[in-house]
């Protein structure tokens, strides 16, 4: 059996807002002298403070932080003659400059004042199960290592479960879950479905950027006690979060309103106990892979002339007014699905609790493994993983045992997506050349909205749906990389011409002229 490598995750800040230019900032009679260039430190928190504070103003930032120099060179700790104590005295009468301009923004719920300065903030060795966390509020960006093309190097060991009786038997699963993986990869089967074998606790690397505003809110979710947070996912946002406030302290300091929960964009919560919509949607539609529970047209009352026309035009106002139509669905899926959705951002998601999908041993199964001669062990290790969870959740709680999941495990989302997404993002997912399983569902989703659902008075609209089918059938061309593996779709329309390495847009130029 191969050795298998347990690791805990590790966040820090590789950078954040920083002033290109400096001098730009400084009034010429202090640019002279040096020590006002060299230990100026113009970062994300000076930044929101000078932003909020030009809201009030006719001067610029550059005006701003100018005058305010000039008053600190008038005062006696700009006297000094020590290079590291001018360094201390001009930077923290700056952090006090910032913390009085929060009391009157941030302190008052003003949380948009954080968003001018952003973190990027890298993290090694983090589970999946971390990740389907980090990646749920909208307005973080998120560049993920994908298990679709590279191969995992370790997994992660809740520090709970560390040197009791079960450590082994864990240990034991995870090294077979891992070796079937690479007996997978290595007989044929894409990485992409054999990781579907793997647990939650399998890690990877994330790069997340964004404001100060949705750090917060990470933050604030970490302490409700409306969630049962697994140690692993609440040690992260703390790693986080002191990573982010080491850089910017005053602006993720409590202040009472800006702490205030209802003033932030709300994320899907898939470790709350109970989501009471989402359960009863399940009660009513489980038994169907995608279900329509919504459809609004916001009013617009489009005709197909008028879709037809505004999709083709590409007028911006018209992909505007498509955000007014509503479209909801229920879907089950995998977990492993799930997280590639819930990363994209532009879909409105609502989880079903991890917890209550855990209590059914329900999971996909990729069809090249269904066709394969490890179909008999896939089930095989996906059953263990399912008993090493119930083990752990009998002797140290489900918080605890939810990692133990494996990929493959589903659950259902309540899907809302707007007519921009329809048009300008389906077509992504409805296009053979995304993941199977995303794919499957995108064309469900499709045709659901195609053929309407009695239930709901709907009776569906054909030419909304047509514009979320891939830009093959909509438009006649293809973006998409055919010089390996061709789509079946761009070799029958297009010939042979994926192969030749021309640029795609001269390929399709070529065969539709």
């Amino acid at each position: 059996m191969s050795e298998v490598i347990f690791a805990d995750p590790y966040f820090s800040v590789a950078g954040a807002t920083r002033a290109v230019d400096v001098s730009k900032f400084v009034p010429v009679e202090l640019a002279q002298r040096k020590n006002y260039l060299n230990n100026l430190e113009l970062g994300p928190e000076l930044f929101d403070a000078l932003c909020a504070a030009g809201t009030h103003t006719r001067e610029s930032i550059y005006s701003l932080l100018s005058s305010k120099l000039r008053k600190f060179a008038s005062l006696a700790e700009s006297q000094v003659s020590n290079e590291e104590e001018f360094r201390t005295n001009l930077n923290n009468y700056l952090r006090n400059y910032s913390a009085k301009v929060f009391s009157n923004t941030l302190a008052r719920g003003h949380i948009d004042v954080a968003d001018m300065g952003t973190f990027l903030v890298t993290g090694v060795n983090v589970p999946r199960l971390v990740t389907l966390f980090l990646c749920s509020p909208h307005y973080l960006t998120h560049e993920q290592q994908s298990l679709r093309y590279s191969e995992p190097s370790n997994f992660h060991l809740p520090k709970p479960l560390r040197g009791t009786r079960i450590e082994p038997i864990i240990r034991r699963t995870i090294g077979s879950a891992y070796e079937l993986y690479k007996k997978m990869v290595e007989g044929g089967i894409p990485k992409e479905d054999a990781r579907s074998a793997l647990p939650l606790a399998v890690n990877s690397n994330i790069t997340t950027s964004g404001g100060g505003r949705e750090f917060t809110y990470l933050s604030i979710v970490r302490n409700s006690k409306f969630l049962q947070l697994p140690e692993v996912v609440h040690d992260s946002v703390t790693q986080i979060m002191a990573s982010v406030t080491q850089v910017a302290p005053e602006v993720f300091r409590e202040r009472g309103p800006n702490f205030d929960i209802r003033r932030y964009y709300p994320a899907p919560q898939i470790f709350v106990k109970h989501n009471r919509f989402v359960e009863e949607a399940v009660s009513l539609h489980k038994s169907e892979k995608v279900s329509l529970l919504g459809f609004q047209d916001g009013g617009l009352k489009l005709t197909k002339d008028q879709i037809a026309e505004g999709v083709k035009s590409a007028d911006p106002s018209f992909f505007t007014n498509l955000l007014h139509v509503r479209i909801t669905f229920l879907v089950k899926f995998s977990l492993e699905a799930a997280h590639q959705a819930v990363r994209h951002r532009t879909w409105n998601h609502d989880f079903e609790s991890i917890y209550r999908a855990a209590e059914r041993f329900d999971y996909m199964v990729p069809p090249k493994i269904a066709s394969s001669d490890y179909v008999q062990e896939y089930h095989d290790i996906i059953a263990q993983l399912y008993d090493i969870y119930r083990l752990v959740k009998s002797e140290h709680g489900e918080q605890e045992a939810v990692i133990f999941l494996s990929n493959a495990h589903n659950l259902y989302d309540v899907i809302e997506i707007d007519g921009w997404n329809l048009v300008g993002n389906l077509p992504l997912r409805t296009c053979e050349k995304a993941q199977w399983e995303i794919r499957g569902i995108a064309k469900l989703m499709v045709s659901k909205l195609a053929w309407g659902e009695k239930e709901i008075g709907f009776t569906g609209s054909k030419t909304l749906s047509f514009y979320g089918l891939p830009p093959c059938h909509t438009f006649n061309t293809c973006f998409e990389d055919n010089t390996v593996d061709p789509c079946p779709i761009y070799v029958h329309k297009w010939g042979s011409a994926g192969i030749t390495g021309l640029p795609k847009e001269q390929v399709v130029n070529q065969n539709t002229t």
